[in-house]
């Protein structure tokens, strides 16, 4: 009876280390896998900001900084189309032509003769 006894404990010793060996490589490759997903997951959300601060950004600057200098041009048009109708409310058209009329070699027109 003993010896039907110590084979069956030696069955359950050698199912008990078989079980532990199997917890223990599931239990390392669950650690693997969550490592690979963060890894993947690190990778996915890095190569996008990587991309903008690489890539991106200074070609956005550079159309941002030409979209400014277009106001900037604009403004400056703006404000010229101002000054000349100031201008040309100060003096009178008749005055104006009458200048441009002394001036030797061009007529009204502002052709060379």
């Amino acid at each position: 009876m003993p010896n039907d006894r110590d084979k069956k404990l030696d069955e359950v010793y050698k199912m008990t280390r078989d079980n532990n060996k199997m917890l223990r490589s599931m239990k390392r490759a669950a650690f693997w896998g969550t490592v690979f997903k963060l890894f993947i997951y690190a990778v996915l959300l890095g190569i996008p900001v990587y991309l903008y601060f690489t890539i991106f950004q200074p070609v956005l600057d550079n159309f941002v900084n030409a979209y400014s200098q277009m106001q900037q041009a604009g403004n400056q048009m703006q404000q010229a189309g101002t000054q000349f109708q100031d201008i040309s409310k100060a003096i009178p058209f008749e005055q104006l032509q009458a200048l441009l009329e002394r001036i030797p070699g061009v007529d009204f027109s502002g052709t060379s003769q």
